[in-house]
């Protein structure tokens, strides 16, 4: 008799990678993220950006990505180790909320000048914090995004929360 074996639900596949506790344990609490694991990021966050700016019909992977480091973003300011003064992350928000809409409404992401601009600072606050809190802070700050967005999922929605599935 042969038992029937269940794979796991695949994973969503976020900017993060594979968050694997041991990584988070062992990480620096004093050197930043290394420049192996930050290029990668920084690079798909830019190609993202490039892609909403001026592709004809962007992907959906793009937005996704650029969701996933507005959220992140709003978990460094979450746990204090980031400011927004500015209201980049607000601003981006809005900019990737507006786009979904555009998508709904005519089948495809359109960003107006401001949003791109607004998305361009988050961009670069993002590059900047990365290249400035421990290897240990950002995995913690991984562990909140993706707790937070599952927790969505569950259907705790807190105030402020936008959701939405594209």
């Amino acid at each position: 008799m042969t038992r029937r074996r269940f794979a796991p639900p695949p994973k969503e596949n976020d900017i993060f990678g594979a968050w694997v506790p041991l990584v988070a344990l062992t990480a620096s609490k004093t050197k930043p993220l290394p420049f192996a694991r930050h290029d990668p990021l920084t690079t798909r966050l830019e190609r993202a950006y490039t892609d909403m700016a001026t592709a004809d019909t962007p992907a959906l992977s793009s937005w996704r990505d650029l969701t996933d480091m507005q959220n992140l973003l709003q978990s460094l300011v979450e746990k204090e180790w980031a400011t927004d003064e500015a209201g980049d992350i607000d601003g981006a928000k809005a900019a990737l909320l507006q786009a979904a809409e555009a998508f709904e409404q005519h089948g495809k992401l359109r960003l107006t000048g401001p949003s791109l601009a607004q998305l361009r600072n988050c961009l670069d606050q993002y590059t900047e914090l990365t290249r400035q809190i421990s290897e240990h802070s950002y995995w913690q700050a991984v562990k909140h995004t993706q707790h937070r967005a599952a927790s969505i999922r569950r259907g705790r929605i807190r105030p402020g929360d936008q959701v939405v599935s594209l």
